[in-house]
């Protein structure tokens, strides 16, 4: 199995990987998005996050266009499987946890926060505004402050994973 951190942390076109999203390249022209390389790099880092966070009790949300260009990638079932194949790791896309979670107060500003620790800088604001709106979260305020202080512990480790200890 590949190692998450061999990933490269910017897709080219020229990566072995671009050809996997071609469709998304495709469907983001046509609907006459700007800067449609650039969302197809925040789509490949929206992925390394997820990879980079899926042992840890963080939720990761992408920003709208990033969670367009994300589902038009996975209903492209055929390339879909060809891409978890070779990256040798399935990214599923479950729904109904991601609206629960990403309700959760911060859950967007921590995923903002876990992208500049990954990637060593703020995500670009076009592609990912500093605020996204989201359904309040129906959980009581004592099961949101637990769900909190859990997000927080596993952010403090990933800070020092990544050499940001003075974060915290």
């Amino acid at each position: 199995m590949k190692s998450v951190s061999e990933l490269p942390l910017t897709l080219t076109k020229e990566s072995c990987y671009w050809r996997y999203f071609q469709p998304v390249e495709q469907f983001l022209v046509q609907k006459g998005y700007s800067n449609v390389f650039g969302v197809i790099r925040e789509l490949w880092r929206f992925l390394l996050l997820l990879l980079r966070t899926k042992d840890e009790p963080i939720q990761i949300v992408p920003s709208h266009v990033v969670e367009i260009a994300w589902n038009v990638f996975i209903l492209n079932t055929k390339l879909y499987r060809e891409f978890g194949r070779e990256m040798e790791y399935w990214i599923d896309y479950e729904l109904h946890v991601m609206c629960q979670h990403a309700a959760m107060i911060n859950c967007y500003e921590k995923t903002l926060m876990c992208y500049r620790l990954v990637f060593g800088e703020h995500a670009p604001p076009a592609i990912w505004p500093r605020k996204r709106k989201r359904e309040v979260d129906e959980k009581s305020p004592k099961q949101n402050k637990e769900v909190e202080e859990s997000e927080m512990t596993a952010m403090k480790i990933l800070a020092n994973t990544f050499g940001y200890d003075d974060l915290f």
